[in-house]
C-alpha cells in the first residue's frame, strides 16, 4: 500500500461516522429498526454495533498496544454488542459512534 493510499484510507475512515449519520438521519425509525430478510441486524443495530465495537473493542485494543509491552488482545465479541444498545435512538448511536473516534 502506498503512502497516498494509506492517507486516503485514513481519511475515509475519519469520515465514516459523518457519512453514517447523514445516511440514517432522514430515514423513518420504522425503516431503521426493520431487520434484514435473513434475520441479521437492522440499520440501527448496525450503527449501534459500530459504536460498541469501536468503544469496547478497538479502543481497548489500541490502548493496550500503546500502554503494554506485550498486550493481550482477546477476540472482540462482535455479535454481542448491538443487542445491548439497540434500543437507543438512531441519532444517539450515530453521535456516540462518531464521538469515540
Amino acid at each position: 500500500m502506498s503512502t497516498q493510499e494509506l492517507h486516503e484510507l485514513i481519511e475515509s475512515l475519519a469520515r465514516t461516522p459523518e457519512t453514517i449519520a447523514t445516511l440514517v438521519n432522514d430515514l423513518p425509525e420504522a425503516h431503521l429498526r426493520r431487520g434484514s430478510p435473513d434475520g441479521r441486524f437492522s440499520a440501527v443495530e448496525n450503527v449501534c454495533h459500530l459504536r460498541d465495537i469501536e468503544v469496547e473493542g478497538y479502543a481497548v485494543r489500541i490502548n493496550r498496544i500503546l500502554k503494554e509491552e506485550q498486550p493481550f488482545l482477546p477476540d472482540i465479541e462482535s455479535e454481542r454488542g448491538a443487542s445491548c444498545v439497540c434500543r437507543r435512538a438512531k441519532r444517539e448511536c450515530a453521535r456516540a459512534y462518531g464521538s469515540q473516534r
